[in-house]
């Protein structure tokens, strides 16, 4: 908003200006919010095919909306939030909480960079879409590795605080998001560990079932769901 203020000042605008573009980017924000909420929940949801998830988190609605992934990622968001009651200030907790999303998201990267690499060898006869040029293997290793290269500066990078916010020691810093990146990664290796045969959720497709569990007529090309 100071930045719109600012702009909106020079031209000579006013502060109504300003206002106004502030209702626009909560509204903005609105209708984000249904997809950085629901995103990461129908995701994580896509597990219940393998068994991943115990039966407690397979209930979703009538919409097949995953209500009980919902509900988690509502107080692990919660319990993340509370950051902010121990770092320096606000703009800290925002740095920190943007800097370990990025960083998992170039995880995911350098581990589908290297999947690209290793595919090339063991399944190089497999018909593909598109394969990058190159011949069979140059190319996929100048493109991969250039992308695994961006993606591990991008999370080294993120490691280290910005100048222009109050922090903790960097050392202290440092540790803190290497934690936080540990602790984020755990889960998908507990689930493979503790999971059972028995919370394989097991459904036709492409038939939709409805909350009652039978088939709801929708065969419009969405994804199979099961309600619980």
């Amino acid at each position: 908003m100071q930045a719109f203020q600012d702009f909106f000042t020079r031209l000579g605008l006013g502060i109504w200006a300003t206002k106004v573009m502030a209702a626009l980017v909560g509204l903005g924000t609105l209708a984000l919010i249904s997809t950085w909420m629901l995103g990461p929940s129908e995701g994580v949801y896509a597990a219940e095919g393998s068994g991943e998830l115990p039966p407690e988190l397979h209930y979703v609605n009538k919409r097949h909306v995953p209500v009980a992934m919902l509900l988690a990622q509502g107080v692990l968001g919660t319990l993340f939030a509370l950051l902010y009651l121990f770092v320096p200030g606000v703009s800290t907790g925002y740095w920190m909480l943007t800097a370990l999303t990025t960083q998992l998201t170039v995880l995911m990267y350098i581990m589908m960079f290297s999947a690209a690499i290793r595919l090339r060898y063991t399944e190089p006869g497999t018909s593909r879409p598109y394969r990058i040029p190159g011949g069979e293997y140059l190319g996929m290793w100048v493109i991969a590795g250039m992308g695994t290269l961006g993606s591990l500066f991008g999370l080294i990078l993120g490691l280290f605080p910005p100048s222009g916010i109050a922090h903790w020691p960097t050392p202290v810093y440092v540790l803190v998001m290497l934690l936080g990146i540990a602790i984020c990664s755990v889960p998908p290796f507990l689930a493979d560990i503790f999971k059972k045969p028995s919370w394989r959720i097991t459904h036709p497709d492409p038939v939709l079932l409805d909350i009652s569990g039978e088939p709801s007529g929708d065969t419009t090309g969405s994804a199979p769901r099961t309600s619980v």
